[in-house]
């Protein structure tokens, strides 16, 4: 499965073929907007994806989160990195600092 997941620019529907997810009829709100919350966790599969591809991967997995997961795994691998930022913090209790993100590889 994940030699297959290599190629490049594979597309979510593909991914979800191989994953055997069966596509809903829309994604789930709720679970929408609990993956977008992710994208704030350092070092969360969530952060290397955009609001719009998070609501495709959750149409395309028939909105099953596990699913959604293995799909965002896969194509990590695929592209090779994983996106990671450091949270925001305050300095001096005022001015917010937000830490450039960088990447790495990514890992099984």
């Amino acid at each position: 499965m994940i030699r297959r997941a290599r190629k490049t620019n594979v597309s979510i529907e593909t991914l979800a073929q191989i994953l055997g997810c069966s596509k809903a009829d829309k994604a789930d709100p709720e679970k929408l907007n609990n993956l977008l919350i992710r994208r704030t966790v350092y070092g969360d599969i969530c952060r290397n994806e955009t609001p719009d591809s998070l609501a495709d991967i959750l149409l395309h997995c028939g909105n099953d989160i596990p699913s959604a997961s293995d799909l965002m795994k896969l194509r990590a691998i695929a592209h090779g990195t994983s996106v990671l930022q450091l949270p925001p913090f305050y300095e001096n209790g005022t001015v917010k600092i937000i830490l450039p993100s960088f990447e790495r590889a990514a890992e099984l």
